[in-house]
């Protein structure tokens, strides 16, 4: 009986992991694209054109201010 249980378990540890790793990515790439960008540019965009602006998060892989 014991080792059915440990059995059990790993099985449990292991299907918990793997749809974590499923889930995961996909949640988290489309977090990204709502608030991260892709790609920056150099162009300088006049002051009296800018309305607001932020940072993007510290979470995404390009620092940027939008």
């Amino acid at each position: 009986r014991s080792a059915r249980m440990r059995n059990l378990t790993a099985l449990l540890l292991l299907l918990s992991l793997g749809s974590l790793y499923l889930v995961s990515p996909a949640t988290h790439s489309s977090e990204v694209l709502k608030t991260c960008c892709s790609s920056t540019t150099k162009v300088k965009i006049p002051l009296k054109n800018i309305v607001t602006y932020w940072k993007t998060s510290s979470s995404c892989p390009l620092q940027a201010v939008v």
